[in-house]
């Protein structure tokens, strides 16, 4: 969560290209391929239940970009992205989520 505050305050969001290189973002992504690897989605996932620096955001991303959750974390880590389209608080990562969300392809079958 630490992260997260770290990339909140320093506007690094997790739809965003621009910053998957940044080293912050990769630290979040190898902590989340650690709880994978452990076979700890359950545990990860209660992350989204997080409201704050957008922590639900970032878990939701790195369960469907880098992990193999079964369909129903799956299907809550995409509910989590929708509800941040057309946030009138920020306009800017309503704006990435849209963008992201045409770009991917996900399979909520498993």
């Amino acid at each position: 969560m630490f992260i997260c505050k770290e990339c909140y305050f320093e506007k690094i969001t997790p739809a965003n290209p621009e910053f998957y290189s940044n080293t912050k973002y990769q630290r979040l992504v190898s902590i989340a391929k650690e709880f994978f690897n452990n076979d700890l989605y359950m545990e990860f996932a209660e992350c989204l239940e997080e409201s704050q620096y957008f922590v639900a955001l970032w878990t939701a991303h790195f369960l469907l970009e880098h992990g193999d959750a079964d369909t129903n974390i799956k299907v809550n880590a995409l509910h989590t992205i929708l509800n941040y389209l057309d946030n009138p608080v920020f306009p800017e990562v309503s704006k990435e989520e849209e963008e992201w969300l045409k770009k991917i392809e996900i399979n909520l079958r498993k």
